[in-house]
């Protein structure tokens, strides 16, 4: 069962089956325009769960008509990099004097947390979007430069029985590593 509320200050879609509820809230922080999602996971059964939390997108960080003109140019000259936790991508300028580009991500809570930004690598050789290889297989952690980029984050956080957790996602853009 899914189920989509929309408030003037966020969204809330509900997924409930036998086992789990999950509900996620997203909302837009102010000023900024980082997008903040706070995933909650309520264990109904009587047995400790673990459950795999993905956020995963690729990264477009030009201007939208650059990207729709050309989009497989648009995934050249990306760089994507790994500190504190927050996975970047940043966007090397056309000019010599032209101002960096960079989107973020980080996904906050309890459990491992693994990454992938190659595309390829994250959804497989016989894989999909919808069901990427790399949920069976692990997250290779590649991080560089390269042609197909994705940003992907993923933790494995335990449920207790008859208990709740949450995890936090951020995505935004700055115009450098230190904001």
């Amino acid at each position: 069962l899914l189920s989509s509320s929309f408030e003037p200050h966020k969204a809330i879609h509900r997924v409930k089956n036998g086992k789990a509820n999950v509900q996620m809230e997203t909302c837009v922080e102010p000023g900024s325009g980082n997008e903040i999602r706070l995933i909650t996971i309520d264990n109904s059964t009587q047995k400790d769960m673990d459950v795999e939390v993905c956020i995963a997108f690729e990264p477009v960080v030009t201007k939208k008509l650059d990207y729709d003109s050309h989009p497989a140019y648009s995934n050249l000259f990306l760089h994507t990099s790994i500190e504190d936790g927050v996975l970047m991508c940043e966007r090397r300028p056309r000019y010599i004097q032209g101002q960096r580009q960079r989107v973020f991500m980080g996904l906050y809570g309890d459990g491992e947390m693994e990454y992938e930004t190659d595309r390829q690598l994250f959804v497989g050789r016989n894989g999909s979007d919808a069901k990427p290889t790399s949920f069976d297989d692990g997250f290779a952690g590649s991080l560089g430069a390269g042609i197909n980029p994705v940003m992907a984050q993923k933790r494995t956080v335990q449920v207790q029985a008859g208990r709740r957790t949450s995890v936090c996602a951020v995505i935004g853009i700055a115009p450098d590593a230190a904001q």
